[in-house]
Parts: structure tokens; sequence; C-alpha cells
């Protein structure tokens, strides 16, 4: 995928994980995950279309979940019910919308879809397309992951 398509989600998730949880977000390096992969407690799925169509699947585990909805609810101590899952569906669309404002910036179009939470062990989740990943590390052993999902692009 190329870099002027991934740059508008990372420059989102940055600016969203500030703001929302005042903390900066690590970036590791991006890579290309094989299909079928593996996920954990939360997958929250969010369709694209428009210059790009597929869909972003961001993972999140248990731990992270509890500590960015505590933070997200100014700091009051969560544990891993519907209040926080609901709390990282919304944490994920505030970053797609914001990526969507971002390509529309620069003269592109995208259109995203309302989340979709899936909780569960060993979820294992089959792409025909390519997966495109972007792993963020948080201050206080919080994680996520970005993959991006599309089969095509639209220049």
């Amino acid at each position: 995928m190329d870099n002027a398509y991934i740059k508008p989600f990372i420059s989102a998730a940055r600016n969203i994980i500030e703001q929302a949880l005042d903390a900066e977000a690590v970036f590791d390096k991006a890579f290309i995950k094989e299909s079928p992969f593996i996920a954990d407690d939360l997958l929250v799925i969010i369709g694209v279309t428009g210059i790009m169509n597929g869909k972003v699947m961001v993972t999140v585990d248990k731990n992270s979940c509890i500590k960015i909805a505590s933070k997200m609810s100014g700091g009051r101590t969560v544990g891993f019910d519907e209040i926080t899952k609901s709390a990282i569906g919304e944490l994920c669309n505030m970053i797609l919308g914001s990526t969507a404002t971002i390509f529309a910036n620069q003269g592109s179009h995208i259109s995203i879809t309302s989340p979709t939470i899936i909780e569960g062990c060993n979820i294992k989740v089959s792409q025909k397309e390519t997966i495109f990943c972007i792993p963020i590390k948080i201050p206080d052993s919080m994680e996520l992951v970005i993959n991006i999902s599309t089969d095509t692009i639209y220049a």
C-alpha cells in the first residue's frame, strides 16, 4: 500500500489518541499481516468506501480496553463491560472519522460505516485482501493495532 494512503491513518490516530487519552502514540514499524490472523479480546471493524474499498479492523487486548476506557472517562476505573467496549468503538470511530477528514482535505474521499464490535478469544479473521498493520503503543501499557484491508485504491 502506498505510503500516501497510510499517512492519514497514522496522523489521525496520533491526533485522536493525544486528544482523547492525553497521551502520546508511539508507532511501531508497519508490516503486512498474513491471513487468516487471530484476534483476541476485542475486534472493531469499520467499513471504508471511496478512494479505497475495504475495511479497517482495530484489535485491542482486554487490559488496553480497560485502561483506554478509564482514561476516556476521566480516570474513573472501569471494568471490561459494554460501556468499555462502546468507548473503544467510539475511539476507533473518531480515528476513522478524522482519517476521512484528512483525505477530504487532500481532495480525496472516503466514507466509513459505523463500528462493528466483536468480542472473544481466538477470533479467526480471514481476508482475501492484503492486511497492512500499524501497531500503536500508548504509555501505561496500552496498545492497539490498526489493520487496513482494502482491495481497490482509486487514484
